[in-house]
């Protein structure tokens, strides 16, 4: 039992009424479900600490899907509560949330971001039998040792590079990836079968740590093995300081992708050497997908801020949500039957059909993003979905 003086965090507890249509929200400490509501949706955000901008995206798409909620009246006659908890970008902060969902009987978790943070929680919630979905985390392996955890992002395998460099003849590579579990996953996973497979040679590599920002050295060893182009695998702010390096040190690449790049904060540091940057992504507005007519307006108006944009980690957010909607509506409102039902059903999101592996990771397909001179990211890849021209080589203005 986790004593409530401990947990500092803050939940705020939405509950959408199925019999009035309407919602009553408001501040609240960590204490039992609300008895009014069948179903209890915990939600796990870093909206605080290192992590959150991104926090903030989850956040939003969250609050879409209630206010979608809301208007229909709950979900099949139930009424909802929503729990929208802080856990800092810490993960003894993600255990504690966990721990309570447990206590309080919470009906379905989410974990918005972050690797670390989800296997902090995964512990308590298998246990309980509670079904457990994580977003924005990017290590399919931890996902295996459960059986009520499932990952609703694909894994990234950095095909749409491998596609367009091959179809651009660009055949020797550099990656850099930082020293985490999810990110070397990632990176293995494009330097030993992606590569080879579009007959790329990655003829420079290099780890670095979570606490540099000085890219110089690997700027320079990319350089004098004469790679065409980079690939990184790590977060934002890195992205940024190795686009720097590169133009304080005169080396310019003809192709540079980063899968944390979607930022707008990317965009607003780096200028006009933003554009030409790429970003695996696997939504787009475009898409004609499950309730895409009306996701991004709807995001648009409920968001609190117009710094809070709409990209793939709103998207995924949104669509862990309906994943759940859909299965309380296959299976009913129970943790053991939404359970069953996200091993076997198929879900309609605004990503695309979902549907989950025997390990509980979804099998995804990722498209390609980059940025144009306007600061706007485009779809450029691939081809029969693009709103923009795919440029190549990348400016260096």
């Amino acid at each position: 039992m986790v004593n409530d003086s401990r947990v500092d965090y803050t939940s705020r507890r939405t509950v959408l009424t199925a019999a009035a249509g309407t919602a009553a929200v408001g501040l609240a400490g960590c204490t039992g479900s609300d008895d009014d509501a069948d179903l209890t949706v915990g939600l796990s955000i870093p909206l605080s600490g290192d992590f959150s901008g991104n926090g903030a995206q989850y956040q939003a798409a969250f609050e879409t899907w209630e206010d979608k909620i809301e208007e229909q009246g709950g979900i099949d006659g139930h009424d909802v509560e929503l729990r929208y908890d802080d856990n800092d970008s810490q993960e003894d902060q993600a255990s504690r949330i966990a721990n309570q969902y447990v206590d309080d009987e919470v009906d379905f978790v989410v974990s918005a971001y972050s690797s670390p943070l989800a296997r902090a929680m995964a512990g308590p919630l298998e246990q309980a039998g509670i079904p457990f979905v994580t977003t924005g985390s990017n290590n399919d392996e931890i996902h295996a040792e459960s059986d009520t955890m499932y990952m609703f992002e694909p894994p990234v395998d950095r095909r749409a590079e491998g596609n367009v460099l091959e179809n651009e003849g660009v055949t020797e590579v550099a990656a850099l990836v930082v020293d985490l579990g999810w990110a070397r996953i990632m990176h293995d996973r494009f330097v030993e079968d992606i590569a080879p497979q579009h007959g790329i040679d990655v003829v420079y590599e290099d780890v670095h740590a979570t606490d540099i920002d000085d890219f110089s050295s690997f700027i320079l060893q990319a350089e004098e093995s004469d790679a065409d182009a980079i690939i990184t695998t790590n977060y934002p702010e890195d992205v940024v300081n190795v686009l720097r390096s590169m133009t304080s040190q005169g080396y310019e690449p003809e192709f540079v992708s980063s899968h944390t790049a979607n930022l707008p904060s990317v965009g607003e540091q780096l200028g006009d050497t933003v554009e030409g940057l790429c970003v695996p992504t696997c939504y787009a507005e475009t898409f004609d997908t499950h309730e895409n007519d009306d996701f991004p307006d709807r995001f648009r108006e409920v968001r609190s801020s117009d710094e809070i944009e709409l990209d793939v980690n709103a998207a995924n957010g949104y669509g862990v949500l309906q994943t759940f909607e859909q299965a309380v509506e296959n299976a009913g409102p129970d943790p053991e039957s939404i359970n069953e039902s996200l091993r076997n059903d198929e879900f309609d999101t605004v990503i695309g059909t979902t549907t989950f592996d025997d390990r509980g990771v979804q099998e995804g397909f990722w498209s390609l993003e980059q940025w144009h001179s306007d600061s706007s990211l485009e779809l450029v890849w691939p081809d029969d979905e693009a709103t923009g021209d795919f440029i190549h080589p990348k400016p260096w203005n």
